[in-house]
């Protein structure tokens, strides 16, 4: 897939912190072995349930547009 359609990852949280940081690390990984550009999009806030919001409103299901969470933000998402 060299040169194909670039990935977004969203991380909801903020950049630096464990999950960015995770998130990164893999990304640089992924986009040698692909060939192709990764994105990372940052959107914290309400400890992750606003990105995750975003992302499930908005995310195109198209196999390029990820997201990247721990279990207890996708749980409140639906306890709420």
């Amino acid at each position: 897939m060299p040169g194909g359609k670039s990935i977004t990852i969203l991380v909801p949280f903020n950049p630096g912190g464990s999950t960015d940081s995770g998130t990164r690390i893999i990304a640089a990984a992924v986009e040698k072995a692909l060939g192709t550009k990764i994105k990372i999009v940052n959107k914290s806030g309400a400890g992750g349930q606003r990105g995750i919001t975003e992302f499930i409103r908005t995310g195109k299901p198209d196999g390029y547009t990820l997201a990247v969470t721990g279990l207890p933000t996708v749980m409140n998402h639906y306890l709420n």
